[in-house]
């Protein structure tokens, strides 16, 4: 009886411990590259980038925050105005900056001021058209989130003041070869942000096999295709369930018992 006891202690001490070993560590999301385009009063956290006005494509080499997953530390990253997701060289569409004052008044949520002063907008027509931003230098087949603000504020050139002008914004994703709707929203005349994260699409991309993705902002508020800033961040890894880990636990037990 006693030599009995004894086995199943050991055996509950090897099960505790298989649990132990076996729970993992919740990865959290980490931000990769944070970009507000404009010159001028960039915001706190991101950075800035601006290029003459005039016809596309423009790139600019940024280093990146998390080099697990950004294998060479820095990111090649593109924008272009026009259609041809797969080669960013053809899309020769015209692309413009412009200083936009604060949206007032200002919600106390809502501290991206500075995010929200200045745009860039392509006027590149066609079918299909709009603003690409491709990015490169990424962990081939990793998960990505993805992060687009996209709006015009303070349109005193149509007489409206303290909001966003109306219009609609879309986000693609055309990583793959093909379109993949991440979202979209629509934005009303004089509309105020309610939060940082207000006239913004996020989603999940999956860089190609080269490391690359590419998105696509589609959006009649000014042009074509309208970005204020963007965030690339790695996708959180959930926990496993404790089913998992019980099922970790039991596979100990038993080949404890067998030993």
């Amino acid at each position: 009886m006693k030599k009995f006891l004894s086995s199943c202690l050991s055996l509950a001490s090897i099960g505790a411990a298989c649990l132990t070993f076996t729970t993992p560590l919740t990865l959290k999301a980490a931000t990769v590259l944070a970009v507000d385009f404009g010159g001028t009063n960039i915001q706190s956290g991101f950075q800035g980038w601006a290029f003459p006005d005039g016809a596309g494509p423009q790139s600019k080499t940024f280093m990146g925050l998390d080099t697990q997953y950004v294998p060479t530390g820095s990111i090649l990253a593109t924008v272009a105005g026009g259609a041809n997701a797969a080669d960013m060289s053809q899309n020769t569409g015209s692309m413009n900056f412009r200083f936009r004052s604060d949206p007032s008044p200002v919600p106390p949520a809502f501290t991206y001021n500075d995010l929200f002063r200045d745009r860039l907008v392509t006027t590149a027509g066609g079918t299909g058209a709009g603003l690409f931003l491709e990015l490169t230098g990424l962990v081939a087949g990793a998960s990505y989130d993805i992060q687009v603000w996209g709006v015009d504020t303070n349109v005193l050139d149509t007489g409206i003041t303290g909001g966003a002008k109306p219009g609609n914004f879309q986000l693609l994703d055309w990583t793959s070869g093909s379109a993949v709707a991440l979202g979209g929203y629509s934005t009303t005349s004089a509309e105020l942000p309610t939060s940082n994260d207000s006239f913004s699409v996020t989603g999940t991309v999956v860089a190609d096999a080269n490391g690359r993705i590419v998105v696509q902002s589609v959006s009649n508020m000014d042009g074509s295709g309208i970005m204020n800033g963007f965030v690339l961040s790695t996708s959180a890894i959930p926990e496993p369930g404790r089913a998992g880990l019980l099922m970790g636990g039991l596979c100990c037990l038993i080949l404890g018992r067998r030993r």
